[in-house]
């Protein structure tokens, strides 16, 4: 009997980002990013202060619970799967995805080296012993 392994398959988080991005609301809370990071960067420019994605992360966070109460009251659903969320894992990513696009905020945020880098998924055939 040959068998699989199911986390193989998985995307990775940097592929989960990528789809995350080009979903409506992902577009809607990097627009949101930026306008946040935005008032940051004439700040830091003058100070030298990093800033901390994650407090934008948590202001966007509270942003869109307004945005899902405002939907609610006018009867509509905004679900998960339309990108409306923040994954704390996407943190870095979005940190990363601002300075790319924005070279004069090189050094905007406080930033970290990533302790993990994989690549995209993988297949693995699993024989156990005594098949051919």
């Amino acid at each position: 009997m040959t068998t699989y392994q199911p986390d193989l398959f998985e995307a990775t988080v940097e592929q989960r980002f990528e789809s995350w991005k080009e979903s409506k609301g992902g577009r809607y809370v990097l627009r949101d990013l930026y306008a946040l990071a935005s008032g940051y960067a004439n700040e830091w420019k003058r100070s030298g202060v990093k800033v901390s994605v994650k407090l934008l992360w948590e202001m966007e966070r509270h942003r869109i619970k307004m945005v899902r109460a405002r939907a609610q009251r006018m009867g509509r659903k905004i679900g998960q799967d339309q990108g409306y969320t923040l994954n704390n894992t996407f943190t870095a990513l979005v940190a990363r995805h601002i300075e790319d696009r924005r070279p004069d905020w090189k050094g905007l945020f406080e930033t970290r080296e990533r302790s993990v880098k994989r690549g995209g998924p993988c297949l693995a055939w699993i024989v156990p012993i005594g098949e051919k």
